[in-house]
């Protein structure tokens, strides 16, 4: 601990020059929860800068990204925690400072931090994170007739993706710009199964993507393309 609390002395007394010469903002560094961890937390993030107040911005399962408050430290070092969740619960969060962000991509490429728990995963075999659709299938015809909640102005079905994931793990789906998420094997699903309800498809070729981050860190994806052909 003495190392690392020196060590960071050094790099912001470093970083303190540099900013004289240049006058520039700093946002030194960020550590927090990263890949995968065992709930149910909290997690701490850590945040070093040149001694200007930083903020910090989290969000759950690509859901809006919302402020994390930080304390104050002293030496430019500030903390703030996510809060506790349930396994499958997807953490996004980045740091900005002026027009500085860690990381770089900031809300549109945040770090990524998946909940699981070592209980379920130590269970059976590696996750591959594998995403197989079920219902539709690629290149299928979705006639309006089949829609689960007729009648409706647009299509509206049950979606199925077929997964390796372990239970309550987070799954997400894109149709167009819309987003739903669901849980492998929560509700009237199998186990190894995430189905997605009432999920609006327009008239037309339409795309369905689904994606995950697994247990491991590693993120993984399906697309189908289909034709949803109107009522006569």
């Amino acid at each position: 601990m003495r190392s690392r609390t020196a060590s960071l002395a050094w790099w912001l007394a470093l970083s303190l020059a540099a900013c004289a010469e240049d006058g520039a903002l700093r946002l030194l560094d960020a550590e927090g929860p990263r890949g995968v961890g065992p709930p149910p937390g909290p997690w701490g993030v850590a945040v070093l800068t040149d001694g200007a107040r930083p903020r910090a911005w989290w969000a759950v399962d690509d859901g809006p990204f919302e402020e994390l408050p930080l304390s104050a430290l002293g030496g430019g070092q500030f903390t703030g925690q996510l809060p506790p969740a349930g396994p499958g619960t997807v953490f996004g969060w980045y740091v900005e400072l002026g027009p500085e962000r860690l990381p770089p991509g900031g809300a549109q490429a945040p770090y990524r931090f998946a909940v699981v728990d070592d209980r379920i995963a130590d269970a059976g075999p590696p996750n591959t994170c594998r995403l197989v659709f079920t219902r539709p299938v690629d290149g299928q015809t979705v006639f309006e007739d089949t829609d689960d909640n007729a009648p409706q102005a647009r299509t509206q079905m049950t979606v199925r993706v077929g997964t390796d994931l372990p239970p309550g793990h987070g799954v997400r789906l894109m149709v167009g710009g819309a987003r739903y998420t669901g849980r492998v094997g929560v509700g009237e699903v199998e186990p190894g199964e995430v189905a997605f309800a009432d999920v609006t498809l327009a008239d037309g070729p339409q795309t369905l993507v689904a994606d995950a981050l697994a247990p491991e860190g590693e993120p993984c994806s399906a697309e189908i393309a289909v034709e949803v052909v109107p009522r006569r």
